[in-house]
């Protein structure tokens, strides 16, 4: 039985309701782009797996189990890195949607939908920019 005492947070507090807002959103953008870093990674390594096919496939023949060998070949197979492409590029997808979506970028296959963005005024996107910079904890651009 845990006999720690229940602490209870009043969300109505602003402060308290903002410090939350901006942990969940560190974590999100870091989550998305982790997520993302990992399908580009993934993309590489089975860009490198395909161009050296050939070789790959030589070194699996001196392989002497059979099962083993039947194994590594269907895993280099054409058919099997053209479905780990289809599933990394539908990932990607995801990404960075769910990025444009965490910094309100509009969707241009969506036509119905007006972004916020393209109704702000210069000034309220500068503004808008700087409080996501400032959020995600980054550093704004300077110029030289």
């Amino acid at each position: 039985m845990n006999n720690l005492p229940v602490v209870e947070i009043d969300y109505s507090n602003g402060v308290v309701a903002e410090l939350r807002d901006k942990t969940v959103v560190r974590e999100h953008s870091h989550a998305i782009r982790s997520g993302l870093e990992l399908t580009v990674g993934l993309m590489r390594e089975l860009d490198v797996c395909t161009s050296r096919n050939d070789k790959l496939l030589k070194a699996i023949a001196s392989v002497k189990d059979q099962k083993q060998r039947f194994a590594a070949q269907r895993a280099v197979s054409l058919p099997v890195r053209a479905a780990v492409m289809r599933d990394l590029a539908q990932s990607a997808r995801l990404w960075i949607q769910l990025e444009r979506q965490a910094f309100r970028i509009s969707d241009d296959r969506d036509r119905n939908t007006v972004s916020a963005i393209d109704e702000m005024t210069e000034e309220e996107l500068e503004v808008s920019l700087l409080e996501d910079i400032r959020i995600l904890n980054l550093k704004p651009y300077q110029e030289p």
